[in-house]
């Protein structure tokens, strides 16, 4: 008799450190990058609270020259922007957002990557990366990538979705293309079920009128980065 050992982890892989053993999470932490022809044009990080339905988000740019800075802040159902750039400029508030925060944190940990052709893709490729990480490429078929709540990304024509050796999702991005650029949305998580505290602004500190989102990201000089991006809702 012969016994032959076998190596149940061949390529060296070390533990997943953002495994979530199949449930969802309750918080996620993610960086964020937009790019446009190689050069990155804006970058910060997204934290969310699935428990709360909430989410803070920090988006620098330094396009033109000079520093901006966007605060986003997702809380009791309607988003808030400032310029965090400007002292003592209030947050607008751009109006009230429907998600389904339980809905997306299950994806999370179970990213059911053939939904996405319900959004106008279709898929494509799928391949491990360095980190053993599953990359499902898949090509745009519309012209509009719908995100659901009014959102959608126009002149898309892929999206890469990776998923992590236990399962969960641990990227996405979307590849945006014109005559003119070629613009790059990539989220990448961070960590899951850290520590994450969102707080709705004051009264005082929100202004007296209500904004529209494009304006607001023109304001801090990045409306170029996200230019793609419309939004429905009603303010």
């Amino acid at each position: 008799m012969v016994l032959a050992a076998t190596d149940s982890n061949p390529h060296g892989y070390g533990a997943d450190p953002l495994s979530l053993h199949g449930y969802a999470p309750k918080s996620a932490d993610i960086q964020v990058t937009i790019s446009a022809n190689s050069s990155t044009l804006a970058s910060g990080d997204l934290q969310v609270d699935f428990r709360h339905s909430a989410g803070h988000l920090t988006l620098g740019s330094s396009v033109g020259g000079f520093g901006a800075q966007l605060q986003m802040i997702l809380a009791n159902q309607h988003l808030y922007l400032v310029n965090g750039g400007t002292a003592d400029r209030p947050y607008v508030n751009v109006g009230k957002v429907g998600i389904s925060w339980f809905g997306v944190s299950f994806e999370m940990a179970h990213p059911q990557v053939n939904l996405l052709t319900l959004l106008g893709a279709v898929h494509d490729t799928i391949s491990t990366n360095a980190q053993g990480e599953k990359v499902h490429t898949l090509k745009i078929t519309g012209k509009n990538l719908s995100l659901g709540s009014g959102l959608s990304i126009q002149n898309a024509t892929s999206i890469e979705v990776t998923v992590g050796r236990g399962g969960e999702l641990t990227g996405i991005t979307v590849h945006v293309r014109s005559k003119h650029s070629a613009e790059d949305i990539a989220l990448r998580v961070i960590s899951y079920n850290q520590p994450v505290k969102v707080t709705a602004p004051l009264p005082s500190q929100i202004s007296t009128q209500q904004g529209n989102l494009n304006q607001l990201l023109k304001m801090v000089g990045i409306s170029s980065a996200l230019k793609g991006l419309k939004s429905n809702l009603k303010v």
